[in-house]
């Protein structure tokens, strides 16, 4: 592919239109404040009725502020006439779930009253910063100059640990390069090979960044490198590893050490004065409807005041984070915050973490980013035989994202999409850039998996590259589950699996969205799945369809010990046992392409000691990514 400046205009440009999962809600109570100010208090929610799906939770809080916000029936009929009003959201009150807006159209929100809110996304961001950055006409030059920086002289940082492999040790020595790889498959220790790579560059005295595309994954770097800083013997104060945001691991931080979480317990500070200050000018700016002459001139001044305490709390937070920034010598991010912020700017080292999950797009922008200091590297760490980011798409002319009605923008083709969004950073550097003289490193060495599992997974998806070190597990979960790898015919279950609750048994979902589900294959992987959890063991169920692997959570919510979602959820989770729930394993999704072998090769990985595929032998032999799995398999007796 030719990656040009214009074309990546074009695609952020459409994709800012087509991304951004808007969030859904109805509001409980509407309480209007002055002429066109109203304050909502609402239950984050789930809306599905004909096309529409509202997903996931709603984080209320300042990354809010400034979207936009309109009521949305719920059925489709009509056209624009039918949005009864829109506004701005200009503050947030976290913990009384409410927010306060700015009507821009329309008449006031009533209680019952269904919405939408387009939050402001990184894209927007992204598109804003190439709208005001010169840049190289051709992208695959600015990336393929990036081999001919200065090297960051690494000669201060310390020997890799004795306790590394041969293949994690050739990683370490690439701590400096302009731009390199680190390839780790399931199990080899990339994140260990990480978190050693950035106590050496800490033992130097260099800063580092460390990106990653979830919440998660930049939390478990984060305590790797901590792990590894103390390993060394580094002395450290608060601060000098920061991880931004607020962590998904929180408890795990706190536990291991509070001064991880400096960053959130500073954001919780400020959101605990904040929604004071809004109360109070809520309550001011209520009582300038009530009052007059001069009682109203003092309300007027005591708003006004109020409105600037606002703004110097958020103006001191903001300065308090580039202060944190500023002091930290390792810091750990999102992908996206660290693009918004253009952090990459300040740290001479840039990890990226899961890279085969960062799209071209994004990798470049963190590329063109680092690019203004005089000496750099980039090292990139992932698997390019994972699954790869998700692109946005083409939703119809029924499209409901930001600025549908303004002026039109190019539509993405399948080929753009998948060039600027679907191909990993990953892939796309280890095609283009290694045979120019780019530095790597494979890790060949895998200690997660059962050395049966492994052999098929080296062969299916690594050229038998990948091998089993000596401290792999031992096969299968004896006494149920004796081998490795075992086939279950929803038909011929044992009988000493236990029935389901009733009130666990999966039920055909309401609405799927096209979705292939089966409550059949369904109860009986639930039914695997109780057992491996009652006998103490960590489980992994997972399917490559949303409605099937939905059917699955709800049945097994009540089990901490297994996590159940599609493919691309549980990536980079790892269990004693994976059940693997195909529903249809010949429908097109899994037997076409290289994105069908790479569903199964995660599903496949996932697990230390056990996999479960669960359907008949012979369909399941169908799939040529699943054939050599069942070949090995025995059926589940």
């Amino acid at each position: 592919m030719a990656l040009t400046a214009a074309a990546w205009r074009t695609v952020i440009a459409r994709a800012v239109q087509l991304e951004g999962e808007p969030i859904w809600g109805m509001t409980v109570e509407s309480k209007r404040v002055d002429a066109d100010l109203v304050v909502l208090s609402f239950v984050p929610s789930q809306i599905k009725q004909g096309a529409y799906t509202g997903q996931g939770e709603i984080r209320l809080d300042d990354s809010l502020e400034g979207a936009t916000i309109r009521h949305k029936p719920l059925a489709r009929e009509g056209g624009a006439d039918d949005i009864a009003w829109a506004g701005t959201i200009i503050s947030v009150l976290p913990n009384a779930q409410r927010v306060s807006i700015r009507i821009t159209e329309g008449r006031h929100p009533v209680s019952k009253d269904p919405f939408i809110i387009t939050p402001p996304s990184y894209l927007f961001g992204l598109h804003d910063w190439l709208d005001e950055t010169k840049i190289a006409e051709d992208i695959d030059t600015v990336w393929s100059n990036r081999l001919t920086a200065n090297t960051i002289n690494a000669r201060s940082c310390p020997p890799p640990p004795a306790r590394l492999r041969t293949g994690q040790k050739a990683a370490y020595e690439l701590i400096g390069a302009p731009i390199a790889i680190v390839w780790g498959p399931p199990g080899t220790g990339k994140t260990t090979t990480l978190a050693s790579m950035a106590a050496g560059i800490a033992a130097a005295g260099h800063r580092l960044l460390v990106v990653a595309p979830t919440r998660v994954a930049a939390d478990g770097a984060t305590l790797a490198i901590d792990s590894a800083l103390s390993a060394h013997g580094l002395s450290r104060s608060p601060g000098d590893l920061l991880r931004t945001d607020l962590p998904v691991l929180a408890a795990e931080f706190e536990a291991r050490n509070p001064d991880l979480l400096i960053w959130a317990k500073e954001d919780r500070r400020f959101q605990s004065m904040l929604p004071r200050v809004q109360r109070e000018s809520m309550e001011v700016r209520q009582k300038l409807l009530e009052e007059e002459g001069v009682a109203q001139d003092q309300a007027i001044a005591a708003a006004a005041s109020l409105r600037d305490t606002e703004e110097l709390l958020r103006t001191l937070w903001r300065a308090r984070q580039k202060e944190l920034v500023d002091r930290s010598r390792i810091l750990v991010a999102t992908t996206r915050q660290a693009i918004n912020r253009s952090w990459a700017a300040l740290f001479p080292h840039l990890f990226v973490d899961e890279a085969s999950m960062v799209s071209v797009s994004d990798g470049t922008a963190l590329l063109i980013q680092q690019n203004t200091a005089a000496d750099r590297s980039l090292i990139f760490f992932g698997d390019a035989r994972q699954l790869g980011p998700i692109a946005p798409r083409e939703r119809g002319a029924d499209d409901d994202a930001p600025n549908a009605q303004g002026p039109p923008f190019p539509v993405i083709t399948p080929e753009q999409a998948r060039d600027w969004f679907e191909t990993s950073a990953l892939e796309y550097a280890y095609r283009n850039l290694r045979d120019a003289g780019m530095r790597w490193a494979f890790l060949d060495e895998q200690s997660r998996m059962t050395p049966a599992i492994c052999e098929i997974v080296s062969h299916h998806s690594y050229a038998s590259k990948l091998r089993s070190a000596a401290e792999a597990p031992s096969p299968g979960l004896p006494p149920s589950f004796p081998d490795p790898i075992v086939v279950a015919d929803p038909d011929l279950l044992p009988d000493w699996l236990t029935p389901l609750p009733n009130q666990r048994l999966p039920v055909a979902p309401s609405f799927t969205a096209g979705s292939p589900f089966s409550v059949h294959t369904a109860r009986a992987t639930a039914r695997l799945a109780r057992r491996l959890a009652q006998s103490g063991h960590s489980v992994v169920v997972c399917s490559p369809f949303r409605a099937q692997a939905a059917m699955l959570q709800r049945a097994l919510a009540d089990l901490p010990t297994i996590r159940a979602g599609t493919v691309h959820r549980i990536q980079g989770q790892e269990a004693d046992a994976t059940i693997f729930d195909p529903v249809n394993p010949t429908s097109p999704f899994l037997t076409g392409g290289q994105l069908a072998g790479r569903l199964v090769n995660v599903a496949a990985s996932r697990t230390r000691q056990l996999l479960i595929l669960v359907g008949t032998a012979a369909h399941l032999s169908r799939n040529a990514h699943l054939k050599p799995f069942v070949a090995a398999a025995k059926p589940l007796r």
